[in-house]
């Protein structure tokens, strides 16, 4: 049991009569999660550069997984948890950020250098697709961001699917065998080759 099945258990007898905001930040120095989840990460080198932020994980949430989003089954998930209503009685409002630099997200999915595709989903507690009123994705300047806002707790799964296309194969056109013909124009004689040769004009096929 997790401290999200405990919340699960005594949320009912929980009666919020104030509210309020505390800041809390931490680090993760744990490079194999990837690995451990089944990802393209299996010797850590998506995670290796230990000299720049890699990526940043925001929650307005009460509980949340320490440590970056799992990878499994193709998706990136988080799980947050927090009161279902505020001490006045109206819904709490949840919100997550998301920012990946674009080569950790390609290293990680073995994508190629094409865009990034990605959405995001809120599963709620029953499972089913939660509501999401506001969500962004978008890739500009070497990150890739994923904005969630205004989903309902218990204990939501964020859920953050990657794809791309499939790289696209120019079309070349057929270039036919090119054949050569004899024109003459009296004791002229010109040799013309192409794909349909037609002799110029004055000249005649031989």
């Amino acid at each position: 049991m997790d401290g999200f099945d405990i919340f699960n258990l005594i949320e009912p007898l929980i009666k919020p009569v104030s509210d309020g905001t505390r800041w809390y930040f931490s680090s993760d120095k744990n490079s194999q999660f990837v690995a451990i989840n089944g990802g393209n990460n299996a010797s850590g080198k998506c995670f290796a550069d230990k000299t720049k932020l890699l990526g940043l994980v925001t929650t307005n949430a009460m509980i949340y997984e320490a440590g970056p989003p799992d990878f499994k089954d193709g998706f990136l998930t988080y799980r947050v948890a927090g009161l279902h209503t505020l001490p006045d009685g109206s819904l709490f409002k949840g919100t997550y950020d998301l920012a990946l630099r674009s080569e950790t997200a390609r290293c990680i999915y073995g994508f190629s250098m094409a865009p990034i595709m990605s959405s995001v989903s809120i599963i709620a507690t029953d499972g089913s697709i939660a509501n999401v009123a506001t969500e962004v994705v978008r890739e500009a300047n070497g990150w890739m961001t994923l904005t969630a806002r205004n989903f309902t707790f218990s204990a939501p799964t964020i859920r953050i699917k990657l794809s791309q296309d499939g790289p696209i194969t120019a079309v070349v056109p057929s270039v036919g065998a090119k054949k050569t013909i004899t024109c003459t124009k009296g004791k002229l004689v010109k040799k013309v080759t192409a794909v349909k040769p037609v002799c110029p004009k004055g000249y005649n096929k031989k």
